[in-house]
């Protein structure tokens, strides 16, 4: 998935989740047990947080990994009858300049880490392009890292922080 309309993914997991609830429970418990009750209700709720602000038209996710992460909960989030932002389109930034016209109104960028800004600064220079309202709201990670770059600074976020390492470790836990 590189674009994603939060309504058509609503109306095409609705069928899919009533015949396989179980197995999506099952895979619910899993990953609770691998990830513990505290670490998998954090994530949740970075996930829920995303989803449900009405206040932005798109999400871009930095990284596969943060989007592959997101499909996961929100066949969880669904399960639990939370009201998403039906409005959201959700893309990887791989996919701007494919569907960059195709972004209208607000703009949040969602990584699963955030060290140096390289990458998020790419990406402000791309949306630039296509005169993307800003300012970029950044659902990341940073701490103990190199300061983002002034420009951005000015224009960003940051709603969650945690060690590099410590997100690092649990991201890659969640992977494998």
């Amino acid at each position: 998935m590189s674009y994603l309309s939060i309504a058509d993914e609503m109306k095409r997991l609705e069928k899919e989740m009533k015949e396989h609830v179980d197995i999506y429970e099952t895979l619910r418990l899993d990953i609770k047990s691998i990830l513990g009750e505290g670490e998998f209700m954090r994530i949740y709720g970075f996930f829920l947080k995303l989803l449900t602000i009405q206040s932005i038209d798109c999400l871009v996710f930095m990284s596969r990994r943060c989007l592959v992460l997101c499909q996961i909960f929100i066949i969880f989030i669904l399960l639990d009858d939370c009201k998403l932002n039906e409005k959201l389109i959700i893309m990887s930034d791989k996919a701007i300049p494919y569907y960059g016209k195709k972004i209208k109104g607000k703009v949040a960028i969602a990584d699963d880490i955030l060290i140096h800004g390289r990458a998020i600064g790419n990406v402000y220079k791309l949306l630039k392009e296509y005169d993307i309202n800003l300012p970029i709201q950044i659902f990341g990670y940073k701490k103990d890292t190199a300061p983002l770059k002034a420009e951005l600074q000015n224009i960003t976020k940051v709603e969650s922080v945690e060690c590099k390492s410590s997100w690092r470790d649990l991201s890659n836990k969640i992977v494998r």
